[in-house]
């Protein structure tokens, strides 16, 4: 076999091969051979045809087979003898296949870059310090105060920390309703942070069961739907029902229901560990960021386009499942930049993993699928199987193989401690 490989770009090579015609003859022969055993040919008895009249009845079909076979294992070889990775499939473009003459065909692969990374030791990075106050804690046993608050129906004008149950029509500018802009049964509590509108709850407090008001109000910025989210609404509001929530005071019977604690010095002190960990492992995650660009600002390689695309489809996907509506290409170009950053990141982590000789094992990985299988209920059998069969097992390894190298780089780090204040 001949082969020459040709630089087109840095993530590009052009790939020419010729196979000889003895080769192809020495697999025709062979395969010949495979023939006889396994077909059937009238007049013949299984076995006992001459090659002559295999390659008289299957002539065709065997050529068309090894030149197929050949062509992809030559390809293979081309691939492994000279390192190539390629990130998508091979484009052949040229291919001369004529009887007596040898097999030549050519073809461009798109592949991850060959370098070395320079420079990742040392890298510049903040990390943020948070400080856990009484405060902090103190809103955490609210919080898990309100989430166990019973709800008692009341015969009295609505006010806050009430819930309140809403039938909402839109109007028009003129106060006429909108056909098929009705929302019944709207549900939520006056001034909580699950509230439609906050200048809309001023409107309701002093309402009273049965009342019905035209109200003008801005949605939330952060309200669930994109399309409502910070815009003027004009509506007419009927309030069914008024509920005042009783929160529970911090009880022996509170305290044993969040966890067997003895006191509520206990529960303060898992709660301030809690938060601690949160916050310590948001700023790994902020540390981790930093070191990330750092380590692209020092390594500006060249990146495959598919792999950009590849992840800006992804990115387009789950802008769309969280309810945006945007031109796919201006949002391609508008997060091509962030694309290029983050598959440039990737491809540099994956080399130092390289480098450094640092590997994940499948211990490893079936330890964050028992982890998963545990949160989702399933077993831990089932959920492997799964992600071997769909690829996600390898993906999870990469994942982790990141995870490491990350870690690898946080600790040669030069990280500068940047205290966080409170608001």
């Amino acid at each position: 076999m001949k082969l020459e490989v040709t630089e087109t770009a840095p993530c590009s090579r052009r790939i020419n091969i010729e196979v000889e015609p003895d080769a192809i003859e020495e697999r025709i022969t062979s395969t010949v051979k495979e023939y006889r055993r396994t077909k059937t040919i009238p007049g013949f008895r299984p076995g006992k045809a001459t090659d002559s009249v295999i390659r008289r009845w299957f002539g065709k079909d065997i050529r068309a087979q090894v030149i197929r076979d050949l062509m992809e294992e030559s390809w293979q070889k081309a691939l492994e003898e000279n390192k190539l990775q390629p990130v998508d499939q091979a484009q052949i473009d040229s291919v001369n296949a004529e009887p007596g003459e040898p097999l030549r065909f050519s073809g461009t692969v798109e592949m991850k870059p060959q370098f070395d990374v320079q420079d990742y030791k040392g890298l510049p990075a903040i990390r943020p310090v948070h400080t856990v106050t009484e405060e902090d804690v103190t809103r955490q046993v609210n919080f898990l105060r309100e989430r166990r608050a019973t709800e008692t129906p009341v015969e009295r004008p609505a006010q806050n920390g009430d819930v309140v149950v809403i039938d909402l029509q839109e109007l028009d500018e003129t106060g006429v309703p909108l056909i098929g802009q009705k929302q019944d049964n709207l549900r939520w509590v006056l001034g909580g942070t699950g509230s439609v509108s906050k200048d809309l709850d001023e409107q309701i407090v002093g309402m009273a069961q049965g009342d019905t008001r035209n109200v003008t109000f801005h949605y939330r910025e952060d309200f669930y739907d994109p399309n409502r989210a910070g815009k003027e609404e004009k509506a007419s509001i009927t309030l069914k029902e008024v509920r005042e929530r009783i929160v529970p005071e911090i009880t022996e019977d509170f305290l044993k229901e969040l966890g067997e604690y003895a006191t509520e010095e206990d529960l303060r002190k898992d709660l301030e560990a809690d938060i601690k960990r949160r916050l310590d492992a948001l700023a790994k995650q902020q540390v981790h960021v930093g070191l990330k660009s750092a380590l692209v600002e020092r390594n500006q390689i060249e990146v495959p386009e598919t792999l950009v695309q590849r992840l800006l489809t992804r990115m387009f996907q789950q802008h769309k499942q969280q309810g945006h509506e945007h031109d796919e290409d201006e949002f391609r170009a508008e997060h091509r930049e962030d694309a290029l950053r983050e598959v440039r990141a990737s491809l540099l982590l994956e080399r130092i993993a390289a480098q450094e000789s640092i590997v994940v094992p499948d211990e490893d990985v079936d330890a964050r699928i028992a982890r998963m299988a545990a949160s989702m209920g399933t077993s831990v059998r089932n959920l492997r199987d799964y992600m071997i069969n769909n690829g996600q097992y390898e993906q999870i390894r990469y994942e982790l193989q990141e995870e490491a190298v990350l870690n690898f780089l946080e600790e040669q780090a030069a990280i500068e401690e940047s205290p966080v204040p409170k608001k």
